[in-house]
């Protein structure tokens, strides 16, 4: 049987393909990436979900995935301007396993990571 903290080190160890420097520096990345982790988001819902987080710091962010390549920013513009990010087709399943593996962690008997509330 798998302890919590075996399955999050199998996880950290799957996920150790991604440059996690860049995926955790900042506030909001991480955060961002749980968002995602769900589908595809607006700018919008993204600012519901993270409400302290101003849209240019999330708009940082998000380029700034993108540029990494974890993350896509897809135009379903007609006349109205629409964007939607995802998670990658590429990271989808590292990230995925990277956010397992930081659920399951632990700090002072508090998850160190947990889904916001939407």
């Amino acid at each position: 049987m798998m302890t919590g903290k075996n399955r999050a080190d199998q996880h950290l160890s799957e996920a150790s393909e991604l440059p996690l420097h860049p995926l955790i520096r900042g506030k909001w990345r991480l955060h961002i990436l749980l968002c995602l982790a769900d589908g595809p988001l607006r700018l919008s819902e993204l600012r519901k979900a993270l409400p302290d987080a101003s849209k240019k710091v999330l708009v940082d962010n998000l380029h700034g995935l993108e540029r990494l390549g974890v993350i896509e920013r897809v135009d379903l513009s007609t006349r109205v301007r629409r964007v939607e990010y995802a998670l990658s087709e590429m990271s989808r399943d590292k990230v995925l396993r990277l956010l397992s593996a930081l659920r399951g962690l632990q700090t002072d008997g508090e998850p160190a990571l947990r889904p916001n509330k939407k």
